[in-house]
């Protein structure tokens, strides 16, 4: 034990870069099993925990309480016999001077290790007669705790003092309850009839919340023993609490509807009684209603996202109950509430998608309820379908939620995702027609997302109808239609594929350039494109030897600004269709691309672009943007989990053929007007968007280009924030790696000077904070000599940005001029 003793507590930092990984807490834990892994060592082993217990030293306090818990779960009680009694004092001492601790959570790990204690030991003789849990309940702080109690109904109020002493008795009644049963019961016939009284509503609010404290903590521990019991095989024993259950529960359901501390001790004390496993369960069918009616009432105003992923007691107090045996009721009142709510709301968006949203948690978290929730959603769904134009919004959120949080793989099952698709899909394909543009385009990704669970037999038949609602003469909008058939896997053969291509081609080239007409364009692009993708080789050779590609090509040949945009983006989208199935003629219409964009270039510089001035612009900026859409990954549009096909390393070919064309054109592009900067965005979006080690190979080429977008493209009708910030983060990551250090001191007099620019003039905030860290990044890797020429200059972009009129860039430029200061102190 000497020995031992020299290592504790525990002082260990693992070396950097540790092959092994070792770590404090692994090595801590197998000291703990070493000294506490024989009877032998107990007589030696206390005396030293208990000394390192009144320590000073915070780490030393919580590597004793450790041992302490591993000493009364490994050793049998006649071999600590002899030290319970002194064990226990030390522990009590802790748990009532908690406060004086420095560690926040302390009185947190001295209670656990407390219930450890009681759950072996409560059994064991004091030398007063009576046993360690008697002990317990007859303590003199539960007594000072109950007369502060008191007091605090005549004086209204509370003292540091007594909130102490009551926190601490708390602590030692919840760790006696959830030693057992009998312990559990123990304690609530000796507190329960002294604190139910004080949990009136009359009494003071400080009075009811320490009253309400003990009656939660009770009813906590109760479960806490029969969860253990219920996982302990063989092991029966008889429920606590039923002689106070119902004055318990009573008091509970009566504070939950409150507020404040109030409510979230009844909620989490209810949660406690009704969440007891089936077999142990002491709540009547009535009383686990009422209170999971109040727990739907509180989820409905949880933020989404903290109903999707979060651990609000509501939520949690729900789910557990399907989870604990009450699955009955959760079909039976929780479920049908949500749908009878959701009907009932009139409100904003917001309660109808909490509705939906807790349908969705209920679903992920409880397997047994997924048929019923895929009827209720059923039926939401053709509630909110028929009442479209009195309410779009609660129709929008029933099909966002569909899509974000029900058409997802592993969501739920593949067959109640297929069964909810099929009640869906043909609905929305055959009444798609005069939405507002908002359910549009949930509409659209719902139906995408929906295909994913649907079987080839499936696809087929909502291909068949959606093929037909778009061949129909005069139809004014497909979009949901051409989202449905890009999600179509490549095995299902699309009918009437020539007639189709028809009526896309003619919709792209005769659509003209309103709003709607501009959203009309972007789905029948993204489908004649998704068809190319997936279509066998000899019908994509036809397709672009047709007439319908015709209409296209000579629409670009004549540069008619009144369907430019909407032809060259065919022409992108295309060239990405055949750049994923690796098609020879994916160079061809890469090269037509360039040369729409010189072409325009020139159009520019010779003033024959006449009144369309705009026109021309947003088309050179499609075209600048073109290698950024062939090389992105996009969710809805020609995905892989749509059925996309996609050849291995398809990025890396179009990347290899298309930087040396694009940087020959921008190496003899004349630096003035547009065109060095239009190719300059277009090589910057090919590096952006290409796989990370493709670009590390060719950073030497890369890198100076991408230095010059950021001020090519920070002003004038080329203008992309998106891509300069882009283009910040690519070189921020590079600043931040010690590898390419020299590269970025042999471009630094450029980047200082775009930076600077940026942080100055730049009209968006993210891109002006975001050069601000750059600047702080180079710190580290960059080296002192070579950044002190700039540092005077940095310090003065940097302080005159303290002035900015954002809250987000001052803070970055105090951090930024801050460690220039330091650094350059000198």
């Amino acid at each position: 034990m000497d020995l031992l003793a020299c290592y504790f507590p525990l002082t260990f930092t693992p070396p950097p870069n540790d092959p092994h990984g070792v770590t404090r807490d692994q090595l801590a834990h197998q000291l703990c099993r070493a000294m506490t892994c024989s009877v032998h060592l107990v007589p030696h082993c206390v005396p030293l925990v208990l000394e390192k217990l009144k320590s000073s030293h915070a780490q030393a306090k919580v590597d004793a309480l450790d041992t302490i818990s591993a000493m009364a779960s490994n050793m049998p009680l006649d071999a600590v016999q002899d030290e319970v009694m002194v064990v226990w004092r030390a522990l009590r001492s802790e748990i009532v001077k908690a406060d004086e601790s420095g560690e926040p959570d302390f009185r947190e790990r001295a209670g656990r290790a407390m219930g450890t204690c009681l759950r072996a030991w409560w059994g064991a003789p004091t030398p007063t007669g009576g046993n360690l849990a008697t002990l317990v309940v007859t303590d003199k702080v539960l007594e000072e705790a109950l007369d502060h109690i008191r007091d605090t109904v005549e004086k209204g109020s509370t003292d540091m003092q007594g909130e102490r002493v009551t926190r601490a008795a708390q602590s030692l009644c919840a760790a006696l309850a959830s030693s057992s049963t009998w312990c559990t019961d123990l304690v609530a016939e000796k507190v329960l009839p002294m604190v139910l009284p004080y949990a009136a509503e009359n009494m003071p609010l400080a009075t009811q919340e320490y009253a309400l404290g003990f009656i939660s903590l009770i009813a906590a521990s109760g479960k806490k023993v029969v969860l253990e019991a219920s996982q302990t095989p063989g092991l029966t024993i008889q429920p606590p609490l039923e002689k106070f259950k119902d004055d318990i529960l009573s008091c509970l359901i009566s504070h939950m509807n409150g507020k404040g501390r109030l409510k979230d001790l009844a909620v989490a004390g209810a949660v406690s009684m009704v969440t007891f496993p089936d077999v142990y369960a002491i709540v009547p069918k009535h009383q686990c209603g009422l209170i999971f009616e109040c727990l739907v009432e509180d989820c409905m105003l949880l933020e989404e996202e903290e109903m999707a992923t979060g651990h609000a007691l509501p939520l949690v107090g729900l789910v557990e109950a399907g989870k604990s045996g009450k699955i009955e009721l959760v079909k039976d009142r929780i479920i049908p509430q949500l749908a009878c709510r959701f009907k009932e709301d009139t409100r904003e968006t917001k309660s109808s998608k909490a509705i939906l949203s807790l349908l969705a948690r209920l679903c992920s978290e409880i397997g047994e309820v997924e048929e019923l929730v895929v009827q209720t959603l059923q039926d939401i769904f053709y509630y909110s379908l028929m009442r479209k134009d009195t309410a779009p919004k609660k129709l929008s959120a029933v099909l966002e939620v569909l899509s974000t949080k029900f058409f997802v793989k592993g969501a739920i099952e593949d067959q109640g995702g297929a069964a909810l698709a099929a009640s869906v899909v043909p609905k929305l394909l055959a009444e798609g027609f005069g939405c507002s543009k908002e359910i549009l385009q949930e509409a659209e990704k719902c139906v995408a997302c929906s295909m994913t669970f649907c079987g080839p037999d499936l696809q087929s038949e909502f291909a068949d109808l959606a093929v037909a609602n778009m061949l129909v003469q005069g139809t004014s909008s497909f979009s949901i239609q051409s989202a449905a058939l890009c999600a179509v896997g490549s095995t299902v053969a699309l009918p009437r594929c020539h007639d189709l291509v028809d009526v896309l081609t003619d919709r792209i080239v005769l659509a003209g350039n309103t709003e709607d007409a501009k959203a009309e364009v972007e789905s029948a692009v993204v489908l004649l494109a998704s068809i190319i993708n997936k279509s066998p080789a000899p019908f994509v050779d036809s397709v672009l030897a047709s007439s319908a590609w015709e209409k296209i090509d000579r629409a670009l040949q004549h540069k008619d600004p009144a369907n430019m945009m909407q032809c060259v983006m065919a022409l992108i989208w295309v060239t990405k269709a055949l750049a994923m199935r690796r098609h020879p003629l994916t160079s061809v219409c890469t090269q037509r691309i360039i040369d729409t964009l010189t072409d325009g270039l020139h159009q520019l510089e010779s003033e024959t672009y006449g009144s369309d001035e705009a026109s021309t612009y947003a088309w050179l900026r499609l075209c600048t943007a073109s290698f950024g859409i062939i090389l992105r990954d996009f969710r809805y549009a020609l995905s892989k989990d749509l059925g996309a096909v996609s050849n291995v390393l398809y990025k890396q070919a179009f990347f290899m053929s298309a930087l040396p064309m694009s940087m020959d054109l921008m190496s003899n592009a004349s630096s003035e007007g547009l065109e060095r900067t239009a190719f300059v965005s277009m090589v910057s979006n090919l590096a952006i968007f290409s796989p990370p080690s493709l670009v590390m190979d060719q950073l030497e080429s890369v890198v100076p280009v991408v230095i010059d977008s950021l001020v090519c493209l920070a002003t004038g009708p080329l203008q992309n924030n998106e891509l300069v910030l882009a283009n910040e983060m690519f070189l921020s990551n590079l600043l931040m790696d010690a590898a390419y250090a020299e590269l970025m001191r042999s471009h630094l007099k450029k980047l200082m000077d775009a930076l600077s620019f940026l942080i100055r003039y730049h009209s968006c905030s993210r891109v002006r904070e975001t050069a601000i860290e750059c600047c702080v990044v180079m710190l580290d890797n960059v080296g002192y000599e070579h950044l002190y020429p700039y540092h005077k200059i940095v310090l003065q972009v940097l302080h005159r940005a303290f002035g900015d009129k954002k809250q987000g860039v001052r803070k970055s430029a105090v951090k930024g001029h801050r460690a220039w200061t330091v650094t350059f102190a000198a």
